[in-house]
């Protein structure tokens, strides 16, 4: 601390021992267990990481060797031993760590490698404590060399306090710029998965109203890029290894349609390139989506499909951010930098507004998607809706609209035939949408003509059991009442009966009497 002491009568600060003088805060047991946890456990890694950085270890050779399990988790690694050893050597940070004997010691530092998180803690708020020693020193040396205005250095603590202790960084804008030579040089060909509808590496989404097959379109999408063979029969797939996690239709539903549509492309589903899973990550926790990118990694996965969206983004601390712009693109921005980290494409299945308007003659477009940001986060997208109503036979006249920020876009008419139980099956037609709308249209047609004729019928035999209750025969009246037909449906109904020989006109044989009776 400082003391004052007079001299000819005036003051000045003198130094005598004081907190400068007392050991910096560190906890050497905590960073041997925080790295013996990880090398017992490399699983831990992702936990440890989302806590500390290399920098807030004291010891040198602690900062190094966090320093290369932080890149190896960068970049998707799970570490062992074995890899880790390999990237010392190569490194020739090994004997500055202290060899494998060192590493052998902090394995056998700790018991339980579940602790990681807890001993973590403890090296960041040591860390924190050094910051604000180390950030009020140095505002004390420039407050003692009256070094600049009193104002600019509380400026300084507090920006240093911000960026060591809070973690806010305030840094520069740099930008790199190219000029129109470089700029024309740059290689910004985009490659397709499968050709015109989904890019490689870029986020995209698969929309839809409810049972609109947003899940079995999925599913026909990885089994295609798992076995090279074509999406919906119709678009050209690469063959490349996929993931799909699925919590909504469960394990059931998802095999039965996967069998269907492998049965259809004539590929053997055990062959196919692809990997399921009934559990789904929560996107919006930094851990699990760190956990999944070891996944991809431990995989080569390219393609990952999540279905659906709304049970994996959101939790019950986020969910109140659902509506705002801001707060969804926070959420989304981890799993975008899981793609661009691990190479994959991420899908979404995601549904539409439930108050969305329905027009047959414009299909809809990413602004129906439910949630604010996810059409603004999608560089591409795969949309479903109905043609047609649902007719509970089996059969699913779409629309799907794709479309992305490479420029690639199409509207095409997709026909679904999978019939009912028991026998199930999956046959799917695509076409250009003026064929669609024709075909469509033609169908309608046919439905009302086929429904005009089942009606009709249903009155003739409704008349004809009229006409039996009078076997001399009755008036058109009475015998509209008698069957409860209009005088527009009698008389359509009575004409055909005429001309088929089942019914013919006859005298009104009450009109006779009455005319006999006023003879005599």
């Amino acid at each position: 601390m400082m003391r004052t002491q007079p001299v000819n009568g005036r003051y000045r600060m003198t130094r005598a021992d004081g907190p400068q003088d007392r050991p910096a805060p560190v906890d050497l047991d905590a960073e041997r267990g925080c790295l013996g946890s990880i090398l017992l456990d490399g699983k831990r890694l992702p936990e440890v990481a989302g806590i500390v950085g290399p920098d807030d270890f004291f010891v040198e050779r602690h900062q190094r060797l966090f320093g290369h399990l932080a890149g190896m988790h960068a970049v998707g690694i799970t570490p062992d031993l074995v890899l880790l050893l390999d990237r010392l050597r190569q490194s020739g940070d090994l004997a500055e760590i202290g060899g494998e004997a060192y590493l052998a010691e902090l394995a056998k530092s700790v018991a339980v490698a579940g602790h990681a998180a807890k001993y973590a803690g403890i090296v960041k708020r040591k860390s924190q404590q050094r910051a604000i020693i180390a950030a009020a020193q140095q505002a004390m040396t420039r407050a003692l060399d009256d070094e600049g205005e009193p104002a600019a250095t509380v400026t300084t603590l507090g920006e240093t306090l911000a960026e060591r202790v809070i973690g806010r960084r305030q840094e520069r804008f740099a930008s790199e710029l190219f000029t129109g030579k470089q700029l024309l040089g740059l290689d910004l060909s985009t490659d397709y998965l499968v050709y015109g509808v989904l890019a490689k590496g870029q986020p995209c989404v698969v929309g839809g109203r409810s049972k609109s097959l947003k899940t079995s379109i999925a599913i026909d999408l990885v089994l295609s890029l798992g076995s090279g063979t074509r999406f919906l029969g119709q678009f050209h797939a690469e063959c490349v290894n996929c993931g799909f996690w699925s919590g909504e239709s469960g394990a059931a539903t998802i095999r039965e349609t996967a069998k269907r549509v492998a049965e259809a492309k004539g590929v053997d589903l055990r062959n196919a390139s692809v990997v399921w899973s009934f559990e789904l990550p929560k996107l919006g926790e930094l851990d699990q989506v760190a956990a999944l990118g070891e996944l991809i990694a431990e995989r080569h996965l390219d393609v990952v499909v999540i279905d659906p969206l709304y049970l994996s983004l959101l939790s019950a601390r986020t969910a109140s951010g659902a509506s705002n712009l801001f707060a969804m693109g926070a959420t989304l921005a981890p799993l975008s930098a899981l793609a661009q980290t691990t190479g994959c494409t991420p899908i979404l299945l995601h549904h539409f507004r439930k108050n969305s308007a329905v027009d047959d003659d414009e299909p809809a477009g990413l602004a129906e998607l439910s949630q604010a940001g996810i059409g603004e986060w999608a560089r591409q997208w795969i949309l479903l809706q109905r043609r047609s109503a649902y007719q509970h036979d089996g059969t699913h006249e779409l629309y799907m609209r794709t479309g992305g920020s490479a420029s690639h876009a199409g509207l095409w008419g997709v026909d679904v035939a999978e019939g009912v139980i028991p026998s199930r099956y999956w046959d799917v037609k695509v076409q250009p949408i003026a064929n669609a709308r024709e075909e469509s249209r033609r169908a309608a047609e046919q439905r009302k003509a086929v429904a005009l004729q089942r009606k009709e019928d249903e009155q003739r035999q409704r008349l004809h059991a009229a006409m039996r209750q009078f076997a001399d025969g009755e008036t058109a009246k009475t015998l509209r009442a008698a069957s409860g037909l209009n005088i527009n449906a009698f008389g359509r109904a009575v004409d055909v009966l005429i001309q088929r020989g089942e019914a013919e006109p006859c005298e009104n044989q009450k009109r006779q009497k009455h005319d006999r009776k006023r003879e005599n």
